[in-house]
Formats: C-alpha cells, structure tokens, sequence
C-alpha cells in the first residue's frame, strides 16, 4: 500500500482517489493484436499480495474506456520497478529493477509485444536499489541522459542509445552544515537545460525538518547552484505558473501532521523564479490558509493552475492516534487554485470524487482530432486497496472523464508511439 508520494515523470498526473464497484477490462486472447502503426501508451501498474510485489507494463492504443489490458502486450517483472520513457516516441523504454543496480532497454514492436533490447549496469554509483527511478529519469537528447544518485550525491550522465555511462556530477552541495542532520534528496526535474533538484533535512529521530536546500544545475557547464529556505522543509510535489515559475511543496503528510501535532512545521510552498538560480526568499505560502482546514497533496492543473486535496474536517479533529487513519480515509476533497495567490482563488472541483489525501502530476499526450498531440492532464482514481484504478482525463475541471481501467495501482503512464 503506498504510504509516500513518489514524483512522476512529466507524463502523468496520479491521485489516489476513492472508487467502488469498478469493473476491469482485460483480455487474455493473444490473437487481439495492434494495428500497424497504432498509437500505444505504456501503463505502469504493481499488483501487491503477502507474497510480495509484481509489477506490470502494459501496451494500450489509448487511455479510453473502451480500451483492454492484453496479455500478449504486458511485460510481468517480480519485485518494484521504476519506468523510464524518452519523449522520442520510437517504441523505446526503459526499466531499472528494484534488486539490481541495472536499466534494461525494451522497445515496443509494431504488433504491440514488448520485447528486451541492451541493458545498462550503473553498479558502484552508491545505490543497488531501483526504486529511485521513480524520481523522473530527464532525457535531454536522444543521446544524453540523467538520473539521480541520492545515496551518493551523484547525477549520473548516461547514453540510451549506446546504454553506457558517461560521467557524473557531484552535489557535495547537499551535505548538511550539522552532523546532527542527514539530506534526502527527493524531486528533480528539468527546467530550461538546467536540472532542478530539491532535498529535505531530517533529524537523528528521522523527523523532518524546516530546511529545504535546492541545487540548480547548469547541464551545458554542469555548474551547480545552491540555496536554502529555512521555513518550508521536505519538498517531495511542485508545479508551474503560466510563466514556468516552479513551485515547491511539503510532503502530504504535512497537513494532517501539523493539525495533529507531530509535525514542526505546516504544509507550505517555496518559490523558484523563472531564470533564477535561488529560491525566492519573499515567497512563503502556509497551504492551511487557502480554506482554514489541512491540506495535502499540491499537483499540475491545465493553464497554469494547481489542484490540491482538501481535508472536510477541521484542524482539532486530528490527533496523533487518528491522523494517518484520517489521510487515508477516502473523504478528501480536491480544490483548484492559482500559486501566484492561493488563498484568493482556491474553489472546490465539484466534479472530483473524494480521495484519500495524495495525488501526483504530469501529463499525457493524446492526439487531437487534427492528428496532433495534445498535452492532456489525467488522473488516476484507485479503490481504497489499491486493487483496481480508473484513468480520467481531467481537461476540464468541471467534467472529468472515465476512461481505461487497470487490475492494479498505476504508477505511470508514458507515450510510447
């Protein structure tokens, strides 16, 4: 059951929302094949059972109703994975495995299937774990490509055609000026050929603290930036204004950890400006000030705008006995908002069912009626267990759609043609 919001790739946007009585549409017919030339989209979905977790990628023409999961099109990989997709759109992806230090290299045939092509070893840059993959993969060219180390305060520089590595990047930057605290790096993403890396400070105790440090790589002289906030610690979701002015927010947990006193420090927001290489130090938003009650997740929103899940309750009916049983309860409401002026424009998506507390970002392309790609935010609604997930295209705010349904909890959606 996930219990800690993962940054996407800027394909998808996730909420983990309430819904009952789904149905999933799957077919186990191998003679159900692809048109030549169809569009497919890769879903990355995990089944958990006391066995353990599998994880799944999934080849779909589209992310309708209509659409089916195909066995001969699903790729079935034991343990947790991270997804990497190329914007390139050739049929390319790419997976790391969570017990090998390893990225594997698939493309996708015109018939649909998935089938292995190179793999790339990356053991001995600090980390055996895959798990980080999840933290986005940027491919700035089809020959050029990073990830980040967070183990070893590395970037990694590496080649996805030729699958070699090609150098790294210190971020010795990051290490704490207290032997009493230890940094987490926790989101990257890329913003003008610089990529922008955040982390967090936690205690001896393992608590988080108030301190957000944020690198600002320059990827054509890998020169490396560094600044400090001190008020709003953490920083694991962020978003865009209409002027690509990049917004950063505290973990979910924040708002119902505030309300019930297990946390130092409210849900908040920081601000880096479009250009600059440090943060915004007159910029501070307290996220409890948009309706008065805890908030959580923050996430992407058509034109600019932000979505965030609101809890219905107030401050004083969480305690530190109830508040994780209240994250997770399925009864928060998703609001909209401008982050240049949150507590002047926040209103309630009325179309939106109720959630637990966590959702995540991105968006997929899909082509228009002209043929052209359209970038298209969706969101991905799971039942309390995480068993099943519906994907709705939330264009318009006021009218999501139900789309493709999945026996799993989605975790990622790339274009892959």
């Amino acid at each position: 059951m996930p219990k800690h919001t993962v940054r996407m790739t800027p394909q998808i946007l996730v909420a983990s929302l309430v819904a009952g009585g789904l149905a999933v549409a799957c077919s186990d017919s191998d003679d159900d094949q692809f048109a030549q030339g169809e569009d497919l989209f890769l879903v990355f979905y995990t089944n958990q059972t006391p066995d353990g977790i599998t994880s799944f990628v999934a080849a779909v023409p589209d992310l309708t109703a209509t659409s089916t999961i195909r066995a001969a099109a699903t790729l079935e990989i034991s343990g947790f994975i991270g997804l990497l997709g190329p914007a390139t759109r050739d049929g390319t992806f790419f997976v790391a495995p969570s017990d090998t230090p390893r990225i594997d290299r698939y493309r996708v045939g015109e018939d649909g299937v998935l089938a292995a092509d190179g793999s790339l070893s990356y053991e001995g840059l600090g980390s055996s774990q895959g798990n980080f993959m999840l933290r986005p993969n940027h491919f700035l060219r089809d020959d050029e490509a990073f990830f980040v180390v967070p183990a070893a305060l590395k970037i990694a520089i590496w080649n996805p055609q030729e699958m070699v590595l090609d150098g790294e990047i210190d971020l010795e930057g990051f290490l704490p000026d207290s032997s009493d605290l230890s940094p987490r790096i926790i989101d990257s993403q890329i913003q003008d050929e610089r990529l922008l890396i955040t982390a967090g400070y936690f205690d001896q105790n393992n608590n988080a603290t108030s301190t957000t440090r944020l690198a600002v790589v320059d990827l054509a002289t890998r020169v490396v930036t560094y600044s400090e906030n001190t008020q709003c610690g953490f920083p694991t979701l962020s978003v865009r204004d209409t002027d690509d002015n990049v917004y950063f927010i505290a973990h979910p947990l924040l708002g119902a950890g505030f309300a019930a006193g297990v946390t130092s420090f409210p849900p908040c927001m920081i601000r880096l400006n479009k250009g600059e290489d440090t943060l915004d130090s007159t910029f501070f938003v307290d996220m409890t000030s948009l309706t008065g009650r805890p908030t959580a997740s923050v996430v992407q929103a058509p034109n600019g705008l932000a979505y965030v899940t609101i809890s219905p309750r107030e401050p004083s009916d969480f305690t530190p006995d109830n508040f994780n049983t209240l994250r997770f309860a399925g009864e928060w409401e998703v609001y909209v908002f401008d982050p240049r002026d949150p507590a002047n424009t926040a209103s309630k998506v009325d179309s939106a069912p109720p959630t637990a507390d966590q959702i995540f970002a991105g968006v997929v392309e899909v082509d228009g009626s002209d043929g052209r790609p359209v970038p298209t935010p969706v969101v991905n609604i799971s039942t309390t267990d995480f068993t099943q997930t519906t994907v709705y295209d939330v264009s318009d705010p006021d009218a999501w759609v139900a789309g493709l349904r999945v026996p799993g909890y989605i975790y990622n959606i790339v274009r892959s043609r």
